[in-house]
């Protein structure tokens, strides 16, 4: 659902930035008016479903954070919750990589 928001912010905010260029070139008062109109519009409603995505995604976080803290399982050492960095070997390759790495 946060993808959908992003996606559908990312388009309507194209979409505001050409009606505007559009009436930015616009040469009758009623057509500048209506053009002008629907370029605030597209940008209001990209803003409000970028706000949402972000909503969504910090409430995912949130209550993946929560609900991982409510498992009750013992905690071994390497079974630890959080973030890891950790230095590997790309087996494909043999390259040298560093992976950040977050368990719950």
């Amino acid at each position: 659902m946060a993808y959908g928001c992003l996606g559908g912010s990312i388009y309507l905010n194209n979409q505001a930035y050409n009606d505007f260029s559009t009436y930015l070139e616009s040469s009758t008062p009623n057509e500048a008016s209506s053009l002008y109109d629907k370029a605030y519009s597209q940008d209001r409603t990209s803003r409000i479903l970028a706000y949402s995505a972000l909503g969504i995604w910090i409430t995912d976080m949130v209550w993946t954070i929560i609900g991982s803290s409510d498992s009750g399982q013992p905690q071994s050492s390497e079974n630890q919750s959080g973030f890891s960095i950790e230095p590997v070997i790309e087996p494909l390759s043999s390259a040298p990589m560093i992976t950040l790495r977050y368990t719950f």
